[in-house]
């Protein structure tokens, strides 16, 4: 986004609606269909998935400035992960 015309920018950001995510709540579920993707402007995001088990295990870590839950939202695809927030 750092690269698109202020205008876009400043418009997608009065779309945005602030979400406080405490340790251990789960933003998002693997395998539900979303309407919604997230901005991480400060915390750490374990992002959680079943691929290789019946356990969820966490696949990679996010934080400040990232961004999920894109591939369902543009897509209109499942989730391929769940989000819980560590911090």
């Amino acid at each position: 986004l750092s690269a698109s015309p202020k205008g876009l920018t400043l418009a997608l950001a009065e779309c945005l609606t602030p979400i406080v995510a405490f340790e251990g709540e789960v933003v998002c579920h693997e395998d539900t269909t979303g309407t919604d993707m997230w901005f991480i402007y400060s915390g750490i995001m374990h992002v959680m998935s079943k691929y290789t088990s019946e356990e969820e295990a966490v696949v990679v870590v996010i934080g400040d400035g990232c961004y999920f839950g894109e591939v369902s939202l543009l897509l209109n695809r499942k989730r391929c992960a769940s989000i819980r927030a560590k911090t």
